[in-house]
């Protein structure tokens, strides 16, 4: 009987010894990263971890994927050429988004294309973006009007 008891404690002994390491490593762990948590909060990084978000100037939320209708396809022609087709040759043109004024004044917001060479000369939308992209271009960000 005492050596059934003797095994009990040793073993009783030895579980609440690895126990114990489990505790100091999980209290160390738990040290280390609440001094990460406290270096993170000194400072002005709680302030910039609170801000939202903000597109640097210059830069604007588009959508991943635009469709380019084939009215697209022929602006990109007229604004830079087709290789010598119907509209000349190629030439360098120039993609920005932001908002055009259409013959009928109206106003279209979108992805717009002008020749490089002449800018000045006008724009023509290549793709339209959706109302809740446009709201959001005028919260923050630039927006680009040509």
């Amino acid at each position: 009987m005492f050596r059934e008891d003797a095994e009990v404690a040793m073993a009783a002994y030895a579980e609440r010894d690895a126990l114990q390491k489990k505790l100091d490593a999980a209290l160390e762990l738990a040290g280390f990263r609440g001094a990460m948590i406290d270096d993170l909060l000194k400072g002005d990084k709680i302030e910039a971890v609170s801000q939202p978000y903000k597109l640097p100037d210059g830069y604007v939320l588009v959508p991943q994927q635009m469709l380019l209708s084939t009215d697209a396809m022929e602006s990109l022609c007229f604004h830079c050429g087709d290789g010598g087709f119907a509209f000349g040759d190629f030439t360098d043109g120039l993609l920005w988004v932001g908002e055009i004024e259409n013959d009928d004044g109206t106003k279209t917001y979108g992805l717009n294309i002008t020749t490089a060479e002449y800018p000045d000369e006008g724009s023509a939308n290549i793709s339209e973006f959706a109302a809740q992209l446009r709201a959001d271009a005028t919260k923050g960000g630039s927006d680009d009007k040509r």
